[in-house]
């Protein structure tokens, strides 16, 4: 509430491609890139506890939530919702394998996220913030862990519990969408878990998708529309390999990098005849 408070809702328009949503973007990289230099080459355990500390941040934040009172669309159930329960275990217990899923999944679902972003009415208005502060913590955080060598790199199997925790996940969106809605009018809720029970959100964003409203699948008082869920499955999973390969292309070029400086460093050696005090790489 603090924007809000003292700014006001102001005159600024948020909605995808407006001024508010690319400040938003360079904001997080300024943030991100800015505590990457300043940790960068700051002992194991420092560079640990500023992933531990935003980690804890993301928690308390999203849990905020309940203090305005608990409901069923509130639940953590969301990708980018369930990521500070997620970070909570595999950051602070050091789960390697859980690590990786969140690393490839969450901060590709953060990235969609932010590229399409859900705005509300008042550019400096509570959801908004809410929005904006979270989606910004659940790409960081993995990001910084990684580019910090808090865990090892991805590899291979990376793509192996990628796929293994994805289908877990997506399984339980469905199921638990599915019920909820098919008793929402007992409960008065209704979900759109995963994105995959709104056809008309789907329409939004892929208007080419109008022939999956001809299949739809009755259950209850809710129609569930099986060649969405299928789309959005393997869409989100094929932008997942991406994501990883992208990553290995950025490894190469940290390499790269790395290569460099030793270069650099070897010289002025051999120029002054004394030994450089810069670290040549990021060992620890």
């Amino acid at each position: 509430y603090v924007p809000q408070s003292l700014i006001g809702y102001s005159s600024l328009i948020a909605k995808i491609g407006s001024t508010y949503h690319f400040g938003w973007i360079g904001l997080l990289l300024i943030v991100t890139l800015g505590l990457y230099y300043i940790f960068r080459f700051k002992s194991k355990k420092e560079r640990y506890m500023l992933c531990v500390f935003l980690t804890i941040v993301l928690f308390f934040h999203y849990d905020s939530l309940y203090l305005m009172g608990f409901s069923i669309p509130r639940l953590p159930i969301q990708l980018c919702n369930i990521a500070s329960y997620f970070y909570m275990v595999a950051i602070i217990f050091k789960k390697n394998k859980l690590f990786q899923f969140c690393f490839i999944a969450n901060i590709t679902g953060a990235l969609i996220a932010i590229v399409a972003a859900d705005f509300s009415i008042g550019a400096f208005g509570f959801w908004n913030m809410h929005f904006v502060f979270e989606h910004s913590l659940v790409l960081m955080i993995p990001a910084l862990a990684m580019g910090l060598r808090v865990f090892p790199r991805i590899s291979k199997s990376t793509i192996k519990y990628t796929f293994i925790g994805f289908c877990c996940y997506f399984l339980f969106c469905l199921t638990a969408g599915t019920l909820l809605n098919a008793f929402s009018d007992s409960t008065g809720y209704t979900v759109n878990y995963f994105y995959l029970f709104s056809i008309d959100k789907a329409l939004d964003y892929f208007p080419f998708l109008t022939f999956a409203s001809k299949f739809g699948l009755k259950i209850g008082d809710f129609t569930l529309y099986p060649i969405i869920v299928l789309i959005v499955f393997v869409a989100f999973f094929l932008l997942c390999l991406l994501f990883y390969g992208l990553v290995k292309l950025l490894y190469k070029m940290e390499d790269d990098h790395i290569e460099l400086r030793k270069s650099a460093i070897d010289l002025h050696e051999k120029r002054t005849g004394k030994k450089s005090k810069l670290p040549r790489d990021f060992s620890d």
